[in-house]
């Protein structure tokens, strides 16, 4: 009877029926649940943000009108820059002359003498010289004491005529304004007194007549200036009327075309 129980008790036990008394034992007890864990509390929610207003367009802006520029003259050319000039090898660049104050300067150059009251009688070509002393009163404008003469030496034909051998000279002497018109350019007329004389190859006086009146012109043309000199050509002219002798009144012009040497 008891193993009849102890069969049955067995199978019952392997199919899961009845649990056997020795594997009535205390169950293992589970870990215990994990205490929650904590959520940091939630954010709060930020206010919703505006939506941006789209601004207006603006209003629509006419067209302007393009400015009226006047157009180019006929034959317009721009204007570029062009470099000055390379000074010349040969001479220093052009500066004009500092014409302030004192002035002084000599000239030499071929001259012809003539006796304007003797018809029969040609020109006779000389030496001219020039000197002169002065000041300038404004920078266009000097006055100053100009000496001038022309000097010829007779020759075999015209010692019959003058009735010695020697020379013939009229000597000017002059109280002259001198005007610059341009940057070298000069005019220059003067009044004074003029002498004339015959001497003999030893220099003595045959004849002479001191006692004349004599107007001068000039002009010239100043080729090279620095700072306080300048060169030019000139071109002068010289009248005189002398005190009647014989009952003639004697007339005699010189002009000489000369080389001046100035500084101011």
């Amino acid at each position: 009877m008891s193993n009849a129980r102890f069969l049955a008790a067995f199978g019952l036990a392997s199919l899961g029926l009845v649990t056997p008394a020795w594997a009535q034992e205390d169950p293992i007890p589970s870990p215990p649940a994990a205490p929650p864990s904590a959520e940091p509390p939630a954010e709060p929610a930020s206010p919703p943000v505006p939506t941006p207003q789209a601004e207006p367009a603006p209003p629509p802006v006419a067209a302007q009108p393009a400015p009226a520029y006047p157009y180019p003259p006929p034959n317009y050319r721009p204007a570029y820059y062009t470099p000055p000039p390379a000074a010349s090898a040969w001479r220093s660049p052009q500066r004009t002359p500092n014409r302030d104050g004192f002035l002084i300067g000599f000239s030499l150059g071929p001259g012809v003498l003539k006796p304007n009251d003797c018809d029969e009688c040609d020109g006779l070509a000389g030496l001219g010289l020039e000197f002169h002393i002065g000041g300038m009163l404004t920078p266009e404008l000097g006055l100053m004491l100009d000496a001038s003469a022309v000097m010829h030496e007779l020759t075999d034909d015209e010692v019959m005529l003058y009735r010695t051998r020697g020379s013939v000279a009229q000597v000017i002497g002059a109280i002259a304004l001198q005007y610059f018109a341009t940057r070298n350019l000069w005019l220059k007329v003067g009044l004074g007194s003029a002498s004339w004389q015959i001497a003999d190859e030893k220099g003595n006086t045959v004849a002479e007549n001191d006692d004349g009146f004599a107007v001068l012109l000039g002009a010239g043309v100043e080729l090279y200036q620095s700072s306080s000199f300048a060169l030019d050509l000139q071109l002068r002219y010289a009248n005189a009327v002398y005190k009647e002798v014989a009952g003639k009144q004697p007339k005699w012009s010189n002009t000489s075309f000369m080389l001046g040497f100035n500084w101011y």
